[in-house]
């Protein structure tokens, strides 16, 4: 094969560089469709014909969350998600997840407090359970029975200051979700737990009291219910 063919042949293997997207046009505003999620009026983006719509197999939903949030904030005006990532195979995107980063993020500025209930009807309807460490929304999101956690928490709500208290162990505020800040009392507690805890569901916290309940929980491999808790207040 001569030089000249040899380049030929190369020249015909090599990858050809994409053709560059037309701007849209500054200031587009969306169109609001059934199973799509608008962040709104989003000056510099895409216009609504453009849709980031990633599909991925095999790929950590938080990834997903974060390569469409991040999507919004360069190019696209409009993603799209699936209710708890629910979807055919994997590596569907949860919508709920999306709006919780969208919103932390400013892109979106919306009550979210209605996802509890959402994502609660969609597992009770398709029959696919919340695991209890769903990010935000599990029922272990805002839950802490640590006796450093939990310290910190208890002061700051102690202090009347809810924001605080939010946001000292949590990445996404509770008060985000219309939800709050969980004190329970396990082997990991300390005095603090269960004097809070005693306080809140109206028990005096006597010294005995809570000796009582902080040596049961530290002879315990998990946290108490809260019906052992009440029965060894009442003792």
């Amino acid at each position: 094969m001569s030089e000249s063919e040899r380049s030929a042949a190369k020249a015909t293997q090599e990858p050809q560089e994409s053709q560059e997207r037309p701007a849209a046009p500054s200031g587009a505003r969306t169109r609001s469709s059934p199973g799509h999620s608008s962040p709104g009026h989003l000056p510099g983006r895409l216009s609504s014909r453009w849709s980031a719509r990633l599909v991925p197999r095999l790929v950590l939903v938080a990834v997903l969350v974060i390569a469409l949030a991040a999507g919004v904030r360069a190019v696209a005006d409009r993603v799209h998600g699936s209710a708890l990532g629910i979807g055919e195979r994997v590596g569907n995107t949860s919508m709920d997840q999306l709006l919780i980063n969208m919103q932390l993020w400013g892109l979106i500025d919306r009550d979210l407090a209605p996802l509890v209930e959402y994502v609660t009807l969609v597992s009770e309807h398709c029959g696919i359970p919340i695991p209890s460490n769903y990010p935000a929304l599990g029922s272990d999101a805002f839950r802490t029975g640590t006796g450093v956690h939990a310290a910190a928490v208890i002061k700051a709500l102690r202090k009347g200051d809810r924001a605080l208290a939010d946001r000292v162990y949590s990445g996404v505020p509770a008060s985000v979700l219309g939800r709050e800040q969980r004190i329970e009392v396990g082997p990991m507690s300390g005095e603090s737990n269960v004097v809070f805890w005693l306080e809140t569901h109206g028990f005096e916290a006597t010294k005995e009291r809570v000796a009582r309940v902080l040596e049961r929980a530290k002879a315990s491999d998990r946290l108490l219910t809260s019906d052992e808790l009440e029965r060894l207040a009442r003792e």
